[in-house]
């Protein structure tokens, strides 16, 4: 279920909320503590204007609320409303309401919270078995700071077989927001605004849109994509509309992670089917492969995994994906000078694909030692960045660094070299779409291509990898 979080200063502004998302919600979660004090006297009215259960919450400042008033103010809040309709009163875990007992008689079962905004307690186990055998609905909001916790997170939250409520905070908890047929979650909170995004609450439309929350159910197969950062991935939204135009009963859903055996755990606890893999994972994601496709074995680097029989499959769609744009313009690449600008995994797949096909490649990267392995393994040139300035006319330019992405948004690799205006800039970063080193070849007159042609191309055939029946996945249920 799908419940909205109301977060307006007025019972006209949460009317309007409502309204506006109410297709996409199951349930309401009024937040008095964001309203005016003026305001509180309305709420009454509000939970038999509505046709969904409405759980009150009055979230004190030390708790991640807004409620400034005392106790004994919140209490009688509370005790006025016992007659309004609402389904669920939110208690915090030290908030003693003297009349608890007292609320089954109006139809009022209570939810005992706890949030804990600095990390994953030791005892969450124990306080959901504890609140559940006091005959309450534990509600635990905990913040997670890796892929590993949040794997602990599903564990102990699915072996708590009870009613409950359980939400992991923050960017490495997104996935318990979705998954809550695997975490045994009553529901999941959304909201609109941005006021709680923070937390990790998306809108209930995109909820429903874009993962199919209410689809979602035990034999829902889970993809997914790693890397760190993943704020601007747009994996999830394409996938996932791939799987809604063609029926299928999966998800694909965003799995941040410290590190690359960090997600790996993740991915066991949540039987994982499949990955994509981006930065700056793909290099140790070839590493740790039971087994590698040719292209994996040739760049070093694996853009997507496949979980088989407790094996790991590694597969690179990026270099197809990388070609299939270019050589729409330039049919052969045999001879053409090539400037690759960075030396990673994504760089790797680059340089593969244009080496194989006979360009002229020269690996340009900040730290050169970088730039000479790389460029060592497909016998390429290579120099620092500041070598740009010396090269002419070359034909094609590929950003293949981090530049233009968060954290270095005015970054252009390319900065030293002096455009003639003939040549093709490529960046395969597709957020933003127009780059710093994008803006400057076009200013000089360069034909572009854009990161989201290559993102869209490469995934494609990850389709196919993924979800055809030929990849045998959908039969399996031992992976």
């Amino acid at each position: 279920m799908i419940f909205l979080t109301l977060t307006g200063k007025t019972m006209e502004e949460n009317r309007r909320l409502w309204a506006e998302n109410q297709a996409f919600a199951d349930g309401i979660e009024l937040r008095a503590d964001f309203l005016l004090r003026e305001e509180r006297a309305k709420v009454c009215v509000f939970p038999k204007e509505v046709s969904v259960p409405v759980i009150l919450t009055c979230r004190k400042i030390e708790d991640g609320g807004c409620w400034a008033d005392d106790e004994a103010v919140r209490t009688e809040f509370f005790r006025s409303q016992r007659e309004s309709g609402f389904s669920f009163f939110d208690f915090e875990e030290n908030f003693d309401f003297p009349e608890t007992e007292s609320l089954t008689h109006f139809g009022i079962r209570v939810i005992r919270s706890r949030h804990d905004f600095c990390g994953f307690p030791s005892d969450f186990s124990q306080f959901l078995h504890r609140v559940n055998a006091a005959g309450e609905i534990p509600k635990a909001a905990v913040t997670v700071s890796s892929a590993f916790e949040l794997s602990r997170f599903f564990e102990e939250s699915r072996a708590a077989a009870f009613p409950k409520i359980v939400l992991a905070m923050g960017e490495f908890g997104f996935a318990s927001r979705i998954l809550t047929e695997v975490s045994g979650s009553m529901l999941t909170f959304c909201s609109v605004g941005g006021v709680l995004s923070s937390l990790g609450q998306i809108s209930p439309k995109e909820a429903v849109e874009v993962y199919r929350c209410r689809d979602l159910n035990r034999e829902t197969a889970i993809f997914g994509v790693t890397g760190n950062p993943l704020s601007q991935s747009r994996s999830p939204q394409i996938h996932n509309e791939y799987l809604a135009q063609h029926g299928l009963n999966a998800v694909f859903l965003p799995f941040p992670a410290v590190d690359f055996n960090d997600f790996l755990a993740l991915a066991k606890t949540l039987s994982v089917r499949a990955a994509a893999v981006t930065v700056p994972f793909k290099e140790a994601a070839a590493y740790c492969a039971d087994e590698a496709s040719f292209d994996v074995k040739s760049c070093g680097a694996s853009n997507s995994l496949i979980f088989h029989r407790g094996r790991i499959e590694a597969y690179n769609t990026d270099i197809g994906g990388f070609l299939k744009p270019l050589t729409e313009v330039i049919p052969s690449l045999k001879g053409k000078k090539c400037l690759v600008f960075g030396a990673g995994g994504a760089a790797a797949a680059c340089v593969c694909a244009l080496a194989d096909r006979g360009a002229d490649v020269t690996v340009l990267n900040r730290t050169v030692e970088k730039a000479q392995r790389l460029a060592t393994r497909f016998g390429c040139a290579f120099g620092s960045l500041e070598d740009a300035a010396a090269i002419k006319n070359a034909a094609i330019l590929v950003q293949a660094s981090a530049a233009g992405m968060t954290g270095f948004e005015a970054t252009d690799p390319a900065a030293a070299y002096v455009y003639s205006g003939n040549e093709i800039a490529y960046d395969i970063v597709y957020k933003p779409r127009e780059t710093p080193f994008l803006k400057r070849a076009a200013a000089a007159g360069c034909r572009c291509l854009y990161g989201l042609e290559m993102l869209e191309a490469q995934a494609r055939l990850q389709f196919d990898l993924f979800y055809s029946p030929e990849c045998g996945l959908w039969d399996e249920r031992d992976i």
